[in-house]
């Protein structure tokens, strides 16, 4: 025999199971408030925790900042490893440097015949000594133009019969290389000299037409050698001045190369004044 079962009273006529639920919800609501603090309370502390981790962190990274060696480091980068690398000391002042590599370095090794004993003669040639001569090494390009050098490139030369060439000056290191980069181009019959503190270009072609300097690809090589203003329908052609006195020139380049003699102990200058006196 099945019973009937039913949530709703017999008498009241009220839904049992709905309103057991929600009274058992409205009890639970305190509960629910507690733990709802309790995860905003869990919250808060894991933030405080983050907050004393970034704040050690700063702390650490601030007491770094007494250590003078921290600000004495240079780290140096080259654009091209394979040619050149370098290292620096906190001397230096940081900035951007450039170097223009000549040629790489190579490795030489000779090898001398062997000795038969130390005490017998070598025997098969000579020695001589004599005196006389010097060499004049060649003034460095970075010298020039009061110490502010020149910027390295390509300049395009026309002789006096129409002939034109592009000198590659991006290598060269002195006067003389430059001097030896325009007489060995080809195409054209000009010939580079030095002559006293300038340059001086001789063309050789026997044209009549104008003898022209001009820049390449917008560089200021040519200005800065001083040969820029060169249009002139002559032979000679004379380039400005390019050496002069600054502060950071060294004693021992004045005199083309021979430096001043100074004498320790002793005066080296005396100046008389108009009144007899010195």
């Amino acid at each position: 025999m099945s019973r009937i079962q039913s949530s709703i009273g017999l008498v009241t006529g009220i839904e049992i199971e709905e309103t057991v639920n929600k009274l058992m919800t409205v009890a639970a609501q305190p509960r629910e408030t507690l733990s709802s603090r309790q995860k905003l309370l869990q919250a808060q502390q894991a933030a405080v925790t983050d907050l004393t981790a970034l704040t050690l962190g700063v702390q650490l990274s601030i007491r770094r900042f007494s250590n003078n060696s921290l600000f004495d480091q240079r780290t140096v980068t080259s654009s091209h490893p394979s040619l050149l690398t370098a290292t620096a000391s906190s001397a230096v002042p940081a900035g951007q440097y450039q170097f223009v590599p000549v040629r790489s370095a190579l490795s030489h090794q000779v090898v001398s015949s062997g000795v038969a004993a130390r005490d017998q003669a070598l025997g098969g040639g000579q020695f001589s000594f004599r005196f006389g001569g010097s060499i004049d090494p060649g003034v460095l390009l970075d010298d020039l133009n009061g110490g502010a050098g020149i910027a390295r490139g390509k300049i395009k030369i026309t002789d006096r019969n129409g002939e034109s060439a592009v000198v590659d000056l991006r290598y060269v290191q002195t006067v003389d290389d430059v001097v030896a980069a325009i007489n060995a181009s080809d195409g054209i019959e000009v010939k580079a000299e030095v002559a006293g503190d300038h340059l001086r270009l001789v063309d050789l072609s026997g044209g009549s037409g104008n003898l022209k300097v001009s820049e390449v690809s917008g560089g200021t090589t040519a200005a800065d050698l001083g040969l820029a203003a060169i249009n002139v329908a002559a032979d000679v052609a004379e380039g400005q001045d390019l050496v002069r006195l600054f502060a950071g020139l060294s004693l021992s380049q004045l005199n083309d190369g021979n430096g001043i003699g100074l004498r320790a102990g002793l005066d080296e200058l005396e100046v008389t004044f108009r009144d007899g006196s010195n």
